[in-house]
């Protein structure tokens, strides 16, 4: 369309009915209220008035203001122009004298207006409608929606064609693709439905019902007695539905290369009550596309969404570079696709991927492996390949034979073929080998399946522990391995600073390590603190003295009922004690100190009384009004709140009686 041609197309003007319905609609007052606020409009049927025709194959728009009609002028405000020839359009702004790209439902001209409000937009006859429909090839029901419509699809036509070229030759998935996403994909998500009182189970893993007697291992792992698959066990009457989601990969040929599907997972497990039965769904959708040129480089990046805010929901490329980076690769079509690929013709990936079923992996990194992976898949190492696709796998890369890249000797390769081992596995046969100290191939599994490395292990080793006795005592501990061992090598820092025999078994092993742990931890801090005390004598001495000088202002605080006392503090020391025992700062500097030394608050004691030398809560009252400014047990969290709640209350009830009896003897 050339625009001096456009132009020159003879204008439609307005029609007596525009005339006539735009002098007509004069508007009417109109009282809209805005929360507390009242406002006067002037309420219009319409905004405005449209003509539409087609002059030599173009489609011609004349767009008219309602309130430039009322005063006389007849020109149109805007005349869009759109020809279905050559999916362009144009906008000429008749004010303004100038040419607008804008698309039709861009070119308001005031219809917001202060003290103006107007029922409906565009009014077009309904013969001039239809038109536009047709030429525009339209289902839309309104003239100036499917223009918009059509503007839209014209403005990225070219794009909509190269994304469209490319998903066109995307076919459909593998006919076991659904079976696969319902069994395997969610491998690792498969729960064993018990009912301890009838004795009866169901497993999502086998399908089966069956006769158990299980109890109280609600979101506990278990094996399933028919099909031996680890599931996570869940009440029957506890849990009423289950959801889980994933995300699935495919990788298909298509004459541009490959595409990598990104598929949304649902599955989800609902009890029906009426036949005691568990009902399983699977829903999948499609989110995402990669287009991979023979290398396996990502050229493109598609998602299904809403395409440049037209509201058309379709495949558009990616705002999201690399969003989709993770997922469960489909192993079903991996062998047939590997001989197109020159870089995976030799590495059977799928063995790894059947192996682990239902894992997420870095789908790049798997799509890219190197001959390194190959040679472990090949050599049976395929949990060690599995691992060589993240970080800290501890093999040599550029090693060019076995004992090169496993650095370890022929023998121990072959155990650690035998066993499929991993990281874990690999480090401890190198351990092996160097301190010339024998595992049991048993031993190597408990390692591995516990995580443990021989650096892990190396501050216990130093004070003695074999490996299988770091490993049995850690299983006896609270909480995880990793937490375990964690304390365990702090016990045995703090035990040889303080001269004990940590190659004795007595000492190495503690039979409550948390209670002994802990033990240590109030003697390095009570020995801080002494010393902490010693080296500011003089500052602490001053404080101590201004505090026993205030003590009997502060001895209205001593307090107890039933179950509960409250003690004043007396000195520094107490504070510290009190902080040390509850892990708080109360004793850690010296600002409650100072503050109990010029009479602004004081550090109160909360006892149980059948316990009263074990700290409980530590309280701080304001003493000019006895206002509670804070109180908080251990860790500065407050057990039983409820309950301390209401001591405190009797507390503060107390000491108000306690001061009108002061004033009435006064």
């Amino acid at each position: 369309m050339k625009r001096k041609d456009l132009l020159s197309l003879p204008a439609m003007g307005v029609t007596d009915e525009i005339r006539k319905l735009a002098n007509a609609d004069t508007g009417v007052e109109d009282l809209e209220k805005y929360g507390y606020r009242e406002e006067i409009v002037k309420r219009y049927e319409r905004f405005g008035y449209l003509r539409a025709g087609v002059r030599e194959k173009i489609l011609m728009i004349e767009m008219y203001i309602g309130d430039t009609l009322r005063t006389g002028s007849e020109e149109p405000r805007f005349i869009v122009f759109l020809s279905g020839k050559e999916n362009t359009y144009t906008t000429y702004d008749t004010r303004d004298r100038k040419w607008r790209s804008a698309k039709i439902k861009n070119l308001e001209d005031g219809r917001y207006q202060y003290g103006k409000h107007f029922d409906t937009g565009y009014w077009i006859e309904e013969k001039e409608k239809e038109l536009v429909l047709k030429y525009l090839k339209s289902e839309e029901g309104d003239a100036r929606e499917a223009i918009n419509s059509w503007q839209g699809r014209a403005m990225h036509r070219k794009e909509i064609r190269e994304i469209d070229r490319v998903m066109d030759q995307v076919t459909c998935s593998p006919a076991d693709f659904g079976r696969w996403v319902q069994e395997e994909a969610f491998w690792e998500r498969q729960y064993l439905f018990y009912d301890g009182k009838r004795g009866k189970a169901y497993c999502t893993a086998c399908g089966k019902t069956m006769a158990v007697r299980m109890r109280s291992v609600h979101n506990k792992t278990v094996a399933c007695p028919n099909c031996g698959r680890e599931v996570t066990a869940k009440s029957w009457n506890k849990q009423k539905q289950i959801g889980d989601s994933v995300e699935a990969a495919l990788l298909q040929k298509i004459p541009d290369g490959y595409i990598l599907r990104m598929f949304w997972c649902r599955k989800r497990l609902e009890k029906d009550d009426l036949k005691g039965e568990w009902k399983e769904a699977v829903n999948i959708w499609e989110i995402s596309r990669k287009l991979l040129n023979d290398s396996m480089i990502v050229r493109r990046e598609y998602d299904y969404a809403e395409f440049k805010q037209t509201g058309r929901i379709r495949w558009c490329r990616s705002s999201y570079i690399g969003y989709h980076a993770t997922g469960i690769l489909y192993p079903g079509n991996i062998k047939g696709l590997r001989a197109g690929i020159p870089k995976l013709c030799d590495i059977e990936i799928e063995k790894m991927l059947e192996m682990y079923k239902g894992r997420n992996i870095r789908l790049e990194a798997v799509l890219n492996s190197t001959p390194l992976q190959g040679y472990l898949i090949r050599a049976g190492l395929t949990r060690m390949a599995w691992e060589s696709y993240g970080s800290g796998c501890p093999v040599n890369k550029k090693g060019k034979t076995e004992g090169e890249v496993l650095k370890i000797n022929k023998d121990r390769i072959g155990r650690l073929k035998k066993l499929n081992g991993g990281k874990e596995i690999l480090l401890w046969l190198r351990w092996e080998e160097k301190t010339g100290r024998k595992l049991r191939d048993e031993l190597l599994k408990r390692l591995e399946g516990a995580k443990i490395t021989p650096e892990d292990l190396k501050r216990v080793m130093e004070c003695g522990a074999t490996p299988e006795k770091a490993l049995n005592y850690i299983g006896k501990q609270e909480g995880n391995s990793r937490e375990a061992l964690r304390e365990w090598e702090d016990y045995l820092d703090m035990a040889e600073q303080e001269r004990l025999d940590v190659r004795d078994d007595i000492v190495r092993y503690p039979k409550d390590l948390k209670r002994r742990h802990n033990q240590l931890v109030e003697i390095r801090n009570e020995k801080r603190d002494a010393e902490r005390i010693r080296k500011g004598k003089k500052k602490y001495g001053e404080l101590d003295k201004k505090i026993r000088s205030r003590l009997p202002e502060a001895a209205r605080y001593y307090w107890q009922d039933e179950n509960y006392m409250i003690v004043p503090a007396a000195k520094c020391e107490e504070l510290m004690k009190e902080g040390r025992a509850l892990h708080h700062c109360v004793g850690a500097g010296d600002t409650y100190m100072a503050r109990m030394a010029k009479g602004y608050s004081w550090i109160l004691f909360l006892r149980k009384k059948e316990r009263p030398e074990v700290p409980y809560y530590t309280i701080e009252i304001e003493i000019k009004d006895d206002k509670i400014l804070q109180w908080y047990s251990e860790y500065d969290r407050k057990p039983d709140r409820e309950r301390i709640e209401k001591v405190l209350q009797k507390f503060k009830k107390s000491l108000k009686s306690a001061r009108v009896q002061i004033m009435a003897t006064a």
